[in-house]
């Protein structure tokens, strides 16, 4: 892994492919305008993504990175050596293990542009254990930006009883306010 970059604030942003991760691209650039001790760690699950951010030229304070393995001890590792501040997810990237370390560390996580298709719905409401799961893993989530249509689509196909709420801001110092008055259930 690369060296950390010397910030006094790191923000892991984390999106599954090319379009979620340059969907992020003006968050990613709103902070590092506003506070030019900030960096960002980008991380995807494809080398086509990590590809195409090379192109857009983010400079020294960007990191771009594959996403971490999908196990505890692969994010503890990751964990320690970035250190992030803060986790923002894109779209419907969420991974229980990733949520698990994330919230263990201390290291508060946002949901933006948040969906779920059809399929994962009624995917999600297969079985009692997966409703749980879902539930467990939307409760690990700081500040969540959700589309509307899919919370009515998951409050009633899902029904997930879960309340998410603000408990941190996506960025302290930035002014980007992320409001949470969904409740998935």
């Amino acid at each position: 892994m690369p060296a950390r970059p010397e910030a006094s604030y790191l923000l892991w942003v984390h999106g599954a492919s090319v379009g979620e991760s340059l969907s992020a691209l003006p968050l990613v650039r709103a902070l590092l305008a506003s506070d030019p001790s900030s960096a960002v760690l980008m991380t995807t699950s494809t080398a086509t993504a990590i590809a195409r951010l090379e192109l857009e030229q983010l400079g020294p304070r960007v990191v771009l990175q594959p996403r971490p393995v999908e196990s505890c001890l692969g994010l503890r590792r990751f964990l320690g050596h970035w250190r992030p501040h803060g986790l923002l997810l894109v779209e419907s990237e969420l991974w229980p293990a990733m949520l698990a370390e994330a919230s263990r560390a201390g290291v508060p996580v946002a949901l933006v542009n948040g969906r779920l298709s059809d399929r994962s719905v009624r995917r999600w409401s297969a079985a009692p254990w997966l409703r749980a799961t879902l539930a467990w893993m939307l409760g690990r989530l700081s500040v969540a930006r959700v589309w509307v249509r899919v919370r009515v689509r998951v409050r009633a196909r899902v029904r997930v009883r879960v309340r998410v709420r603000v408990r941190a801001r996506l960025r302290f110092r930035l002014r980007l306010r992320f409001r949470v008055r969904a409740r998935v259930g």
